[in-house]
């Protein structure tokens, strides 16, 4: 007999004989599978012996079949990873006795190769065992027949094998192997192992429904390896999780299950409570919170929960010795292949020192903040005893060093008067004279910076005029200035900042702008009160402004600021300087 693809057939024994139609309208109606157990019972084969039917002890054989198949189906319902292997060799031996056959043995396909390896296996006493056999090295056409999908089925060996299986042939001759069958089991169509039953004392036949049989029990047998192979890669994940988590110092892992309970802690989490792990359990890990942190926390973490979405937060945490340390708690959802929500999983830092750092930081902050505040309070009062001390140098420059230097001059004049007309006299009078009245206009200009007196008498418009008249005249620039609805009721702190600014913009535009023209306008827009220096000179960035020498722009920043009012500058090289002041004319309420 040749190896061939079985496929079934309705008709599984030879026919009844003539004459007896009752015995094989039974042997029709006869069960092919477990589900026959209801139907056909020990009552029916006593009974049909009775009558003398022939088919009697076929059909007490195939119910002794069935009823070890249904008893071998139910072994392996949820049995458990460990016990796979062992119970597999047991169902061997009880099928090999029960076909009364001498060997038999589930191959599987293993490795990277795709080998086909016999990994179980039961012999009767005195028959050659099957040791870890890879029948792709040591019998290579079994291993590809199998491997197309091919039932191979021999009933006389090695006669029934093909000229190409020479190894095949040789193992028969070697071992003794009389009758073979090996059928191949599929999952999603793809081969993945097989089942072979084998006769060393003589021939036989293999029938098709009995192939039929075998192929579920090697289904069964199949199923119970893959649960078995996923549970371990199950535990080896398990395995290799908890080894990272006891191995992640100092993070603490936790994992809770989808009723928000907690199911695991690692050794970092219970070192640092200094809690056992049954105390961790379910809501257990709550209780050394802060009770500050408490509500929150749970808040927090149920929140994310409910929408199955990462969470981040801080809380603290009672460690062993009682201290309360700072917290990164940080979880994600944990989901299973399918994408069932299994809970969560999450990782917990000790930040205590970070934030003893950030409180030290923060404390500094302010410090430095209440500092600068006070240096520009000091500032202010510097500049205000700058502005009164000024004024009080002005005034007495202007009421009595001019008005004596005045004097002088016009004894001087008329010193000359009587001296007549020497000839050598009246030159050095004349020199005399003259210095007297540049030296009484120097004093005068210089008590106008120091304190410009026609601000507090004609104003801070007039003022403004008097300045831009006088810069002219001293350093040879034109300068155009346009006031415009300029309120006259403007405190005495915003006037002297605004006439100031103008001072200061014009001594930087006569030193840096190399220009022979500026603009100066002041007006009242809306709610404020705009002032304006502008030229076209050689500008400048305004990002390096405060590096370069000088106190300048600092010193315009910083009277701007004690008025409340906002100071701009635009400027770029080649581009011209323009300098704006904006002064909220509430403020300037007397």
């Amino acid at each position: 007999m040749s190896h061939s693809v079985v496929q079934p057939k309705n008709d599984t024994t030879a026919q009844a004989p003539s004459g007896r139609t009752e015995g094989a309208a039974v042997r029709r109606h006869l069960p092919v599978g477990p589900q026959g157990l209801d139907a056909v019972s020990s009552d029916l084969c006593d009974a049909l012996e009775e009558a003398g039917c022939p088919l009697a002890p076929m059909v007490r054989e195939r119910l002794r079949f069935e009823t070890l198949l249904a008893g071998l189906s139910a072994t392996f319902i949820n049995l458990p990873a460990g016990q796979v292997d062992s119970q597999i060799e047991s169902a061997l031996q009880r099928l090999v006795e029960f076909l009364q056959v001498d060997r038999g043995g589930l191959a599987e396909v293993l490795g990277d190769q795709k080998q086909l390896v016999i990994t179980h296996s039961y012999h009767a006493p005195g028959v050659p065992p099957h040791t870890r056999l890879v029948l792709n090295e040591q019998l290579p056409w079994y291993a590809n027949a199998i491997s197309q999908g091919e039932i191979l089925r021999f009933s006389v060996l090695p006669d029934d094998l093909p000229p190409e299986a020479t190894l095949e042939r040789d193992y028969c001759f070697r071992v003794g192997l009389k009758a073979h069958v090996m059928i191949p089991l599929k999952v999603m169509g793809a081969v993945v192992g097989a089942i072979g039953f084998g006769s060393f004392r003589g021939s036989r036949d293999w029938p098709d429904d009995l192939i039929q049989h075998l192929r579920l029990v090697g289904e069964i047998f199949t199923n119970a390896l893959a649960r078995k192979r996923l549970d371990l890669v199950i535990r080896e994940s398990e395995e290799r999780f908890r080894l990272m988590a006891e191995a992640a110092a100092p993070v603490m892992v936790w994992m809770s299950g989808p009723d928000k309970g907690c199911t695991y802690v690692n050794q970092h989490w219970l070192d640092f409570t200094g809690w056992p792990m049954d105390r961790q359990i379910g809501d257990g890990w709550s209780e050394g919170i802060h009770p500050d942190d408490l509500q929150r926390c749970l808040q927090t973490y149920g929140d994310a929960f409910d929408a199955r979405r990462p969470f981040r937060m801080e809380y603290r945490l009672k460690r062993f010795d009682g201290e309360y340390r700072w917290i990164l708690d940080m979880g994600a959802p944990r989901l299973g292949a399918d994408g069932t929500f299994l809970g969560y999983i999450g990782s917990c830092i000790d930040i205590n020192d970070q934030k003893q750092v950030e409180e030290a930081l923060r404390a500094r902050e302010q410090s430095l903040r209440q500092a600068r505040e006070g240096l520009r309070n000091v500032a202010a009062k510097l500049l205000h005893a700058q502005e009164e001390e000024r004024r009080r140098i002005a005034r007495e420059m202007h009421d009595d060093w001019t008005q004596r230097l005045a004097l002088l001059g016009i004894d001087m004049a008329k010193l000359e008067k009587h001296l007549g007309a020497a000839e050598e006299a009246l030159p050095l009078l004349r020199t005399m004279q003259e210095q007297l009245v540049g030296l009484s206009e120097d004093m005068h200009a210089l008590s106008r910076q120091l304190h410009p007196g026609i601000l507090d008498d004609l104003g801070l418009v007039e003022a403004l005029r008097s300045e831009c008249a006088t810069f002219s005249r001293r350093e040879g620039i034109a300068v155009v200035y346009h006031p415009e609805e300029v309120p006259t009721a403007l405190t005495k702190d915003v006037a002297l900042c605004v006439y100031r600014v103008v001072q200061e913009a014009l001594r930087n535009l006569a030193k840096h702008a190399a220009v022979n023209k500026a603009w100066v306008s002041l007006s009242a827009t809306g709610p404020e009160l705009l002032l304006r220096v502008r030229d076209e000179g050689v500008g400048f960035d305004p990002a390096e402004g405060h590096s370069q020498p000088g106190l300048g722009l600092s010193s315009m920043e910083e009277r701007v600021r004690l008025i409340q009012a906002k100071l701009s500058v635009t400027s770029a090289p080649g581009r011209g300087t323009t300098v704006e002041v904006r002064v909220p004319l509430a403020r300037s309420d007397p």
